[in-house]
């Protein structure tokens, strides 16, 4: 029988997911709490994860992954990758810290760059049954479906803390 890029028979009942990382984050690091939270691999016969990491540099956040970094899991002095989506944000701490543009036309070519990674991967790593991610990365999947700029459309959104934008720009 045919096979999927990752070695998948076609038909194998899995759904594959694209996972988007959360700010401040990486594919890495998604993948290793995907794992830590029994995702991977106590859903390993029902979900088929491949992440995809943000086109943006983020700094460290010591604040979300302080007990990752106590652990040896994540370097506090190293940049991260993350997503930019149109959103206004009063958290000067936050705007900082990922270099989220706060202003047009700024704000909207950010999110082209991050929605044409997310289209890259879906084309080129799939095929996908499903788009996920958590916080920063959930708000960017469920925009991308709910876009329509998936094709074939996903037919299974995972959300993991996402949040909606609240620019202007998506009307």
């Amino acid at each position: 029988s045919p096979t999927l890029p990752n070695g998948l028979a076609v038909g194998s009942g899995r759904l594959r997911v694209l996972f988007l990382h959360g700010g401040g984050s990486d594919g890495t690091l998604a993948e290793t709490i995907l794992r830590l939270t029994g995702w991977l691999d106590g859903l390993a016969q029902t979900l088929d994860f491949a992440v995809c990491d943000g086109p943006h540099v983020n700094a460290a956040d010591v604040d979300t992954f302080g007990a990752f970094a106590a652990r040896g899991l994540y370097d506090v002095h190293r940049a991260y990758r993350g997503w930019r989506f149109p959103t206004i944000s009063d958290n000067a701490d936050w705007v900082a810290a990922t270099g989220a543009p706060q202003s047009e036309p700024i704000m909207t070519l950010a999110w082209m760059e991050s929605l044409e990674t997310v289209k890259k991967a879906w084309a080129t790593q799939g095929p996908f049954d499903a788009i996920g991610g958590v916080c920063e990365g959930a708000a960017v999947a469920i925009l991308s479906a709910i876009q329509g700029v998936l094709q074939p459309a996903p037919r299974l959104l995972l959300s993991f803390g996402g949040y909606s934008s609240n620019s202007p720009v998506l009307g």
